[in-house]
């Protein structure tokens, strides 16, 4: 993904993390999609929770497919269905 597409998706100040990995949205009636997002420093991690939340109450109006994580110097968020599953997997994958 381009710089100019990632700031314009995620309506991101600035230059885009080094490392991440996302799955968009391409459902036309609902917001499903997830993302996780390396990063080095505080203030990287602080700009990257509030673009994942801004991303999240965008896609998810009702918030009851919203989940965001941060470990490790990861952030992770999901919008897809059944979150308590996600956020099981993605547990399982980040202590692997």
């Amino acid at each position: 993904m381009t710089e100019e597409l990632f700031c314009r998706i995620y309506l991101y100040d600035g230059e885009p993390p080094k490392a991440y990995a996302v799955l968009l949205n391409s459902h036309p009636t609902y917001g499903a999609e997830c993302g996780a997002f390396l990063y080095d420093s505080e203030d990287e991690r602080q700009r990257l929770t509030d673009m994942c939340e801004e991303r999240m109450a965008l896609l998810s109006e009702g918030g009851e497919n919203r989940l965001l994580i941060r470990s490790g110097g990861v952030i992770f968020y999901s919008t897809l269905g059944e979150p308590e599953l996600i956020e099981k997997l993605w547990r399982e994958i980040i202590r692997a």
